[in-house]
């Protein structure tokens, strides 16, 4: 049976090197045809073969309702992110969760751009003012890499979820033109594969986009409901069923980096961590990365 999801909806790109498959999709077909389907109750009208159609249902929770432990949100919450975007209760634009840059500071200076009598005639030998430099980041690419066990919890993959949301909240607040994708990489994601990347391409730089109408790859969603379909769809476009155990990450740590070869900050999880996000270690991790930038 040859797949007709891509030539007819158009959606994304697969290529292989050395049993290696890499899956690309952007964040705008895959949003819209998610929409499409909760919104039909059905996946079954989009060429996809049976057992994957079954599994992209089950993933968005299609006429399911409630809340499990494993997956940590509800039906509703999948349809509304989609919809409405993800917002962690109490961002504000003008208030980045986690500081990007520092404050620029007035300070007294033997030389500088204004000249203050009064201090003069106080007999302060710094009378010049000026401000310090302001920091410039500019358009930065963002690779976060996810994947997780079955028996982590949702709890830590809301964490993680709620640290990314975080951190790009506060660099697109900040004025940091963004290049956001999401990436697994698995093993066994169908029969006989050796290994498979499914990337998302969420946000493009230069690209004017709202925060919440791509935020929804930032919510506790983006793994178990949104990443699941899409790494079936991935299966898909190669042909084959997707395994029902969506494969075996094997990510060996927690970790935010500067790669200074491709100029891409990149976020890692910890595949096997079942109980704890590092919130504090990751944060400071940030920072030193967004550091290396200049």
């Amino acid at each position: 049976m040859t797949s007709t999801i891509g030539s007819k909806f158009n959606l994304g790109n697969i290529s292989e090197s050395y049993g290696h498959s890499i899956y690309s999709i952007d964040w705008a077909d895959l949003k819209s045809t998610f929409e499409s389907v909760i919104s039909k109750r059905s996946a079954h009208g989009f060429g996809l073969r049976s057992g994957n159609a079954e599994l992209v249902e089950r993933y968005l929770k299609v006429g399911r309702s409630g809340y499990s432990s494993f997956e940590g949100y509800s039906a509703a919450d999948v349809s509304n992110w989609l919809t409405n975007g993800y917002e962690i209760p109490g961002m504000q634009f003008d208030n980045p969760p986690i500081p990007i840059r520092e404050k620029r500071r007035f300070r007294y200076l033997e030389e500088g751009e204004e000249f203050h009598v009064d201090v003069l005639y106080e007999g302060s030998d710094n009378y010049f003012s000026d401000w310090t430099k302001r920091e410039v980041i500019p358009g930065l690419a963002v690779e976060i890499e996810i994947g997780f066990r079955a028996q982590v919890s949702a709890s830590v993959l809301r964490d993680y979820c709620d640290f990314i949301c975080r951190a790009l909240y506060a660099l697109e607040s900040s004025g940091v033109d963004c290049e956001v994708t999401v990436s697994n990489t698995v093993t066994g994601l169908w029969r006989d594969n050796s290994k498979a990347t499914t990337r998302i391409v969420v946000k493009k730089e230069n690209e004017a986009t709202d925060f919440r109408s791509w935020s929804a790859m930032l919510s506790p969603a983006t793994y178990r409901a949104y990443g699941f379909a899409a790494k079936t769809m991935h299966a898909e476009k190669a042909n084959r069923k997707c395994s029902d155990g969506q494969g075996a990450s094997h990510f060996p740590t927690w970790a935010v980096k500067f790669d200074k070869a491709r100029r891409v900050v990149v976020i890692s999880c910890y595949s096997k961590e079942s109980h704890y996000f590092p919130r504090e270690s990751m944060e400071n991790q940030l920072k030193i990365a967004l550091k290396e930038i200049h």
